[in-house]
């Protein structure tokens, strides 16, 4: 039995080694690229990480993962993440042209605007895990995120519920935000997408 506890507790010891080194690479390589151009890059290359640690049983080296998938994707990750500003631009003006309704109908275009909102960050959740799955073009990443979102309505809310867990988490505990924040995040993302990944593949095998 204290056998099993010490394996246990050297296990979650080694995960919060291994989220704590990449979230601090995610920080690191995000004000190396001057924030505006090393976010996305950073966050792909994390997603990166985060998918072989599920993937993969043997080591990763995550450093070396990391840079190569910054360095390699630096330009198409900066592509997917300002295509997601110009659409939440979108979204924010036309937020301000239906603010101003008022009675049922202005009640009715917020509830819509509501949905959207959730609807738009999870195509962006999904966006990320699917760059670091397959080769596509930007467009692409955003219609089968999308696809994807409607077509598993059970995962995503697993998804939500999990971000806002750890969104909790880090406003009852802020000082983990500098060790967690984006690590944990990319990891409990990337596990749901990947399941959801396998049962897409397994559907298109059997109907191949």
């Amino acid at each position: 039995m204290k056998k099993v506890n010490l394996n246990g507790l050297y296990n979650c010891c080694e995960w919060v080694m291994k989220l704590t080194y990449l979230n601090i690479l995610w920080f690191l390589f995000t004000l190396i690229g001057l924030v505006f151009l090393g976010f996305g890059p950073a966050t792909l290359a994390m997603f990166s990480v985060s998918r072989k640690w599920i993937l993969e049983k043997e080591e990763v080296p995550v450093f070396q993962v990391f840079w190569h998938n910054f360095k390699k994707n630096f330009f198409q990750a900066n592509l997917l993440v300002y295509t997601h500003l110009i659409l939440v631009y979108l979204l924010s003006v036309y937020y301000l042209l239906i603010s101003g309704l008022e009675g049922v109908i202005g009640d009715l275009f917020q509830v819509i605007t509501l949905v959207t909102t959730c609807y738009f960050i999870l195509i962006i959740c999904m966006s990320f895990p699917l760059f670091s799955h397959a080769k596509l073009s930007i467009f692409h990443y955003l219609k089968y995120s999308a696809m994807i979102v409607i077509s598993h309505p059970f995962h995503m809310l697993a998804l939500a519920f999990s971000i806002l867990l750890i969104c909790l988490l880090f406003l009852l505990l802020p000082g983990l935000i500098p060790f967690f924040s984006g690590s944990m995040t990319s990891l409990v993302t990337m596990y749901i997408a990947s399941n959801i990944f396998r049962k897409l593949e397994q559907v298109e095998g059997k109907s191949a």
